[in-house]
């Protein structure tokens, strides 16, 4: 019989980076995603999710919808066995998208909301963080790309949880006026999902 695995096990480099660069391969030319995320799964959590935020951070939009799903779902596996480690990934995510960062991280306001999608707890202590990107005054997003990742992250979130992110309604209808059309569309569909759980 094996021996049991204690929990630090999990986080250990056991896969090399060339095999994690192979599923990444994989996931994002794969007719079907799914069988490519479980794969990700059974790699060990922090190198997996170090990969993914790098690819989602170069920005391609044909993939990002995969890459922002399998870190989704990594990372609610790594909450699932270790909740400080997955509190400690979210609050690097929100330091990344602070201005003193020096970065641009693309895509990390739509990973957040999806591990937040994936996960009760994440989303309970971090939805309000969420809001606040798109809240003047608070951390708000002064990147148009960042801006439209964070209303698609409430969107996304009011699918699953909507009355964590419901102070965001009147956000989200003011930029109803706003001059980006892409945004208004974002802002639109996040509004209504928060309305069909209203009704």
């Amino acid at each position: 019989m094996p021996p049991i695995k204690r929990k630090k096990d999990i986080y250990r480099v056991g896969a090399g980076r060339g095999d994690i660069k192979q599923k990444l391969a994989e996931l994002v030319t794969a007719a079907d995603p799914e069988p490519e995320i479980t794969a990700l799964l059974g790699l060990p959590r922090r190198p997996v999710i170090k990969a993914l935020l790098a690819e989602l951070m170069a920005g391609d939009e044909k993939v990002k919808g995969r890459l922002v799903a399998a870190v989704g779902r990594v990372a609610a596996a790594m909450a699932d066995e270790n909740l400080d480690a997955a509190r400690d990934l979210m609050r690097r995510q929100i330091w990344n998208l602070n201005e003193d960062s020096g970065g641009c991280p693309l895509g990390t306001p739509e990973a957040m909301a999806e591990i937040m999608a994936n996960h009760d707890v994440m989303a309970r202590e971090f939805a309000h963080v969420l809001v606040s990107f798109i809240t003047p005054g608070g951390l708000h997003l002064n990147n148009e790309r960042l801006m439209r990742g964070a209303v698609w992250g409430i969107g996304r979130l009011a699918q699953k949880h909507p009355g964590l992110v419901a102070d965001a309604a009147p956000l989200l209808a003011r930029m109803m006026d706003g001059p980006d059309h892409e945004l208004r569309d974002l802002a639109a569909t996040a509004l209504e999902r928060l309305g069909r759980e209203a009704r």
